[in-house]
């Protein structure tokens, strides 16, 4: 315990030299120390890392106190949810949350308007969800059964969906066409409908991956 405290005050003093960055990844972390807020206190952080910890809850305090994050990593940890709080995160433009242990994602992420990547990989995510800002979103390794996006997702330009349990579009066939900023869609390793596999074959404005038939 003692170390892990030593190496988390050395990381914040490494912070504080470098004014915007804090990374406290790999620092064996099964909640997020009290002690950071006062640490940190005074200085505006844009990229925060707790990657490849043991946190199991994110502290619903925790988007107030950093409120300037543009960039937040949150991958391997054993996270559960995430608190409806983290919508006080109004500058945020990435979020990886890869490798956790989320069933969902918050309805109030969509109110971050400034957030344009996603990562939510490797998780156990099953309700459909969709974030009208983000331009890639990356959700391989779930189990959603239909795509995440509907027409008001126009700003969105790769999709990476691949080993989930997607059999349908969740939105018509036509409408996919309308996304006009959409570029890439992963969707291998999926058990899609014939009809659907189909679909996406013959389209040519967007580079579809598919699994062979």
């Amino acid at each position: 315990m003692a170390s892990e405290a030593a190496r988390v005050a050395q990381r914040c003093e490494e912070a504080k030299e470098k004014r915007d960055n804090l990374d406290l990844s790999e620092c064996d972390l099964r909640k997020f120390p009290d002690a950071v807020y006062f640490l940190m206190k005074g200085l505006e952080l844009q990229t925060l890392s707790l990657a490849h910890n043991d946190l199991k809850i994110l502290p619903k305090k925790f988007s107030s106190k950093f409120s300037t994050l543009t960039r937040l990593d949150l991958s391997f940890n054993q996270l559960s949810s995430l608190p409806e709080e983290i919508a006080d995160l109004q500058l945020l433009t990435s979020l990886n949350v890869s490798h956790n242990k989320l069933s969902s994602v918050p309805d109030s992420l969509s109110s971050i308007e400034s957030l344009i990547e996603l990562d939510v990989s490797y998780n156990q995510i099953s309700e459909h969800f969709e974030l009208a800002s983000l331009e890639v979103l990356r959700a391989s390794n779930n189990l959603l059964t239909s795509l995440p996006i509907s027409l008001s997702s126009s700003s969105i330009k790769e999709i990476d969906v691949s080993s989930n349990q997607i059999v349908s579009l969740g939105m018509k066939e036509d409408d996919l066409i309308l996304l006009l900023s959409l570029q890439v869609v992963d969707l291998r390793n999926n058990p899609l409908l014939d009809e659907l596999y189909y679909f996406f074959n013959s389209i040519t404005s967007i580079k579809i991956f598919l699994d062979a038939k």
